[in-house]
């Protein structure tokens, strides 16, 4: 039980440093490619394809971790079977899982355009 809500305490940080990170992030600008490029630990000058990997990486993350948080607070709890906290835990533990496969899957679809109009206006 104890390791039950250390997991959910855990997962509701993971969550809530990623809708801090979103914020965070929603007014990207000169600041958050700064602040990006810090994060890669590359310079001005630095490896675009690492500033590139990780920008897939945090915008496919937010993206589809957002995507299936809102995608669970539709379904309601069924009458019978349900798991309980123990479930909830779990299908956290199961969206972050999958928000990460389907950034490294599909991410440069959505990440590749934002980052190119964000290098635009550091240029």
């Amino acid at each position: 039980m104890i390791s039950n809500i250390s997991s959910h305490d855990a997962i509701v940080r993971s969550f809530s440093a990623q809708s801090h990170s979103l914020e965070r992030f929603s007014s990207f600008g000169v600041e958050g490619s700064k602040q990006l490029e810090a994060q890669a630990g590359v310079g001005a000058g630095g490896d675009e394809t690492e500033i590139r990997q990780v920008f897939r990486q945090f915008v496919g993350e937010t993206l589809f971790g957002q995507m299936l948080r809102s995608m669970r607070k539709t379904l309601g709890k069924p009458a019978y079977f349900h798991g309980g906290r123990a479930e909830e835990v779990f299908q956290a533990q199961l969206d972050v899982a999958i928000a990460e496969k389907l950034s490294r899957v599909a991410a440069e679809h959505y990440a590749d355009p934002m980052l190119d109009l964000f290098s635009l206006k550091r240029r």
